[in-house]
């Protein structure tokens, strides 16, 4: 059962290594051009007294001539909490939902090939419960999460 449970969690971290990564790879290496340089200032307005810049007498070092502008965005826009949370379990229910069918068909094949064994039998049956506990779970998870989210609107 153990390596069954290495063999899953193996198999998550890949498919999240290739599904996410990538999403954090696209702006990696992009510079952002300049802003445009129009030429024309208007001067500020005129009060009446004039003051001192306030580092009069001392110079600026040059901005770097090679240094690369990488923009942060927010990868998640504006959400609220209840929307974030939703989408992870969105992003779940994209991986769990195939290894849910893929264990309750491994289920399957065991019930098949036990050939009346007993303890092969019962195997098969821990297999499919277990498939279908998780499989529960992660729907219920969902369920919780869309009723909790309709509770708090109706109460705003």
């Amino acid at each position: 059962m153990f390596q069954f449970l290495k063999y899953v969690t193996v198999i998550s971290v890949l498919v999240f290594a290739v599904q996410v990564m990538p999403c954090f790879a696209n702006n990696a290496g992009t510079q952002s051009p300049p802003p445009p340089n129009t030429g024309t200032q208007s001067p500020p307005p005129n009060t009446g007294t004039q003051s001192p810049p306030p580092n009069a007498g001392t110079q600026s070092p040059p901005p770097p001539s090679s240094g690369i502008s990488i923009p942060l965005q927010n990868p998640l826009g504006n959400v609220t909490i209840q929307q974030f949370f939703l989408k992870i379990i969105d992003i779940i229910l994209i991986f769990a939902m195939p290894l849910i069918v893929l264990f309750i068909i491994l289920a399957g094949f065991k019930y098949v090939t036990a050939q009346g064994n007993t303890e092969q039998i019962k195997s098969a049956t821990t297999a499919l419960t277990w498939a279908i506990i998780g499989g529960v779970l992660i729907l219920g998870a969902k369920v919780i999460l869309t009723i909790i989210e309709g509770t708090i609107q109706a109460i705003r």
